[in-house]
């Protein structure tokens, strides 16, 4: 049974939150010695602080023995996809092959 530690709870949230305003993730992914650390009362407040910075419901998920993912989902508990932030490119005037000779 894992004790409690929130103040390591605390700093691992101050972690990720830092890496998601910057655009680096979109979920929170925590080891097994983190987890072990923190507990299942550090997990729980982890997800309640992501959920309440994204305003979503977020769910908990171990994915094996060595991982624990806190991942957005939407009102069904479907996986919710992040906006995608992709530029298009500007398009191009069409030049002939040897447009350089037209510019002589």
């Amino acid at each position: 049974m894992a004790v409690s530690n929130l103040p390591l709870a605390d700093r691992v949230w101050n972690t990720h939150a830092w890496a998601m305003n910057h655009g680096f993730t979109d979920y929170v992914i925590l080891d097994s010695v983190v987890t072990t650390a923190i507990g299942t009362d550090g997990i729980a407040l982890i997800a309640e602080r992501f959920q309440s910075m994204i305003q979503a419901p977020v769910k908990i998920e171990k994915q094996g023995p060595l991982l624990t993912r806190i991942r957005p989902v939407d009102k069904d508990g479907v996986d919710a996809k992040p906006k995608s932030n992709m530029t298009l490119k500007k398009d191009k005037v069409p030049r002939p092959p040897n447009a350089f000779i037209l510019y002589r």
